[in-house]
């Protein structure tokens, strides 16, 4: 299930109770586990915040800095900006919205994380010529090593169904 960001706080103490609880079993091993996988979710999702408040403000450099200097983005909505090479192409296209639409926003309303990826529903939201708009989708972002996106996958809202199967295909492998 996606998180909305309002529960994360709830989600991060349920970690912690699980590394005390484990630790209280002599679980050194699960203890440790528990708490690195919480620093980790914590790590990545500062970083997706850092990365909206970077577009908010307007400061390219700061957002080229979440994306690794390989990054590609592939949007597979039926409308969309079709494949982006690099920081700099990706930053263009955000540049290119802003331009259309000065108050536009990028918001993250839920999210799922595992330790290489990230799967989001987020919203574009601003006005042009007087009205209102909101432009939903799905992002699923391939993470480097330092949280940095490698790859983004860009899917339309009723298309969840392939944004999980690629979400699914970056999550590492569960040992038996």
């Amino acid at each position: 299930m996606l998180t909305a960001p309002q529960g994360l706080q709830a989600a991060a103490a349920a970690v912690a109770a699980a590394a005390d609880a484990l630790a209280k079993l002599g679980d050194a091993a699960g203890e440790a586990k528990a708490h690195s996988v919480h620093a980790q979710a914590l790590a990545r999702l500062g970083k997706v915040g850092a990365c909206e408040a970077a577009l908010d403000r307007r400061d390219w450099d700061a957002a080229a800095t979440f994306l690794a200097p390989t990054f590609v983005g592939q949007d597979h909505r039926l409308v969309g900006w079709g494949t982006l090479h690099g920081p700099a192409g990706f930053l263009v296209a955000v540049q290119a919205l802003v331009e259309l639409a000065l108050d536009v926003r990028v918001r993250t309303q839920h999210l799922r994380a595992s330790s290489r990826a990230l799967l989001q529903d987020k919203l574009w939201s601003g006005t042009r010529d007087g009205g209102a708009f909101e432009n939903p989708f799905l992002g699923v972002i391939e993470l480097d090593g330092d949280g940095r996106a490698i790859r983004t996958d860009v899917y339309d809202p009723h298309h969840l169904e392939r944004a999980l199967a690629r979400f699914e295909e970056l999550r590492p492998a569960r040992a038996t």
